[in-house]
């Protein structure tokens, strides 16, 4: 509806214009009261027509004439309307609100009338109530004087009315009558508690006769585990002999490939500089060295990595290092690729690899180097293994043969092992190493160390001396590995001339 037009009267109180109606505002209670067609008032208030004179008069311009209102004569009171429960029916049966009302349990309809009397406005009355408990907020009933409730269950209700008269004086009673809806028998607490007393009891009786029998059984069970107790002690320490006496046996024969290995002293007399870096990953090592000055002032230098690690790759690398001895001492071979063939021949011969019934694929991997300690000329022969020479300061990465040596997947008569010759000088390089270095796994993403990385730490460490260039050979496969276990033997021998 709109509002046409707006004056503030002597009391402080303002006036609208409306279509047919007329309202009054009070500031101080907040309330709206409206003049319309049952206060007499049919016409429509014309635009910016309200004016209030100084004796008390609300003249009003409408559209049937000039209306005046004379608020001298107008009687105002505060007193609320009175209110009453004329009905309440629970399941349509009529109850009294001034009695206990006490429901059983279950689902109820209620519905509750009332009224508020107001002799100077019957009919303009208007109602807001609450069932607490079941409402969160008050309702707004406006003129209704009835309201139902179609679901009360269980729980305690009070129920409040509120009814307020056209100038906005109102009546409010908190609580007119109160509900109880009992609990379902298995909530009462007596039930609860009947309950919970016949459960421990169950309980307690279960407990105790399971007791009684876990007694008895704990009985039989210790008996019977002191026995079984007795024999796996005997047994473990029948385990832990024979594990002792194992060890033994492998570090007997650890002493025993370690005493086969040369000493380093004919490295110091015959070479500016040396380093050995060797770490079995066992007991004993598949990998092994072997190097000696033969006639005419050669000097030849083996690094090898035999079929498997510990005990089985320890046997390998005693009858290589004693079939290497025979060979290399042998005055009709003058080379290294001739060497490596008749190891190859004996290797094939003596683990009867040449019989189709008794074929193994065991083997080694090596690199032979002669070289001449006159005219620093080296003769290499490889068998699948890698060597890196440092000449006049520049790296020389020798990629190894296609063959091993013993081992099935090549026939011997098939293999060919090749002579490389280089000429070197005093103060160069010679690195050979097994592949137990470049495939540790490390590192952080937990990858193998692999051939590029250690040519790149030689690029950084050839120009230090053997000495330091052994603890960083050392520190550096120790950071990479870090946590992670030790995967193969590791052999690294490094030669300067």
């Amino acid at each position: 509806n709109y509002v046409y037009g707006a004056v503030s009267d002597r009391d402080g109180e303002i006036w609208l214009g409306h279509r047919m109606s007329i309202s009054r505002i009070d500031p101080v209670k907040k309330s709206v009261k409206v003049f319309d067609k049952a206060y007499g008032f049919t016409a429509d208030c014309n635009p910016n027509a309200l004016v209030s004179d100084p004796g008390g008069v609300l003249w009003i311009g409408t559209t049937e004439g000039l209306v005046g209102y004379n608020l001298n004569k107008e009687k105002k009171t505060n007193i609320p309307p009175v209110i009453n429960i004329v009905s309440l029916r629970i399941d349509d049966k009529e109850y009294d609100p001034a009695g206990r009302i006490v429901l059983p349990y279950g689902s109820h309809r209620v519905r509750i009338e009332f009224i508020g009397l107001n002799f100077r406005s019957p009919e303009r009355v208007f109602y807001r109530y609450r069932m607490k408990g079941f409402d969160p907020e008050w309702t707004d009933a406006g003129g209704n004087r009835f309201v139902n409730y179609n679901n009360l269950r269980e729980g305690k209700y009070a129920f409040g009315l509120m009814a307020c008269n056209d100038q906005g004086d109102c009546s409010e009673k908190e609580s007119f009558f109160t509900i109880e809806v009992r609990l379902p028998l298995w909530k009462q607490w007596w039930f609860l508690l009947t309950v919970l007393a016949s459960t421990a009891l169950a309980v307690y009786g279960v407990m105790y006769y399971r007791q009684k029998q876990t007694k008895e059984y704990n009985k039989r069970l210790e008996a019977e585990l002191a026995e079984r107790t007795r024999e796996v002690v005997q047994k473990k320490e029948e385990i832990e002999q024979k594990n002792k006496e194992i060890i033994q046996s492998i570090e007997y024969a650890q002493r025993i490939q370690q005493s086969m290995l040369p000493s380093t002293n004919q490295l110091k007399q015959y070479f500016t500089g040396y380093f050995l870096f060797y770490r079995p990953r066992d007991i004993v090592s598949g990998d092994f060295y072997w190097f000696d000055k033969l006639k005419d002032n050669r000097f030849l230098l083996i690094c090898a990595d035999s079929t498997g690690h510990g005990v089985p790759g320890g046997f390998m690398s005693v009858m290589g290092t004693t079939l290497i001895k025979d060979i290399c001492y042998r005055s009709d071979l003058e080379s290294p690729s001739e060497m490596l063939a008749l190891l190859d021949h004996e290797i094939h011969r003596r683990l009867n690899q040449n019989i189709e019934a008794e074929r193994s694929n065991d083997g080694m991997d090596l690199i032979l180097c002669d070289i001449n300690l006159d005219t620093y000329v080296v003769r290499i022969a490889s068998a699948m293994r890698p060597v890196v020479l440092y000449i006049n300061g520049e790296q020389m990465y020798i990629p190894g043969s296609r063959n091993s040596v013993g081992g099935t997947i090549v026939s011997h008569d098939d293999k060919v092992f090749e002579d490389r010759v280089y000429a070197m000088s005093k103060g160069d390089l010679i690195y050979m190493f097994s592949d137990g270095y470049t495939d540790q796994f490390g590192g952080p993403l937990g990858k193998k160390y692999k051939i590029a990385r250690l040519r790149n730490l030689l690029k950084d460490i050839h120009q230090k001396p053997m000495t330091e260039q052994y603890q960083h050979i050392k520190s550096n496969f120790d950071l990479w590995k870090g946590d992670q276990p030790q995967i193969d033997d590791v052999l690294f021998l490094g030669i300067q001339l």
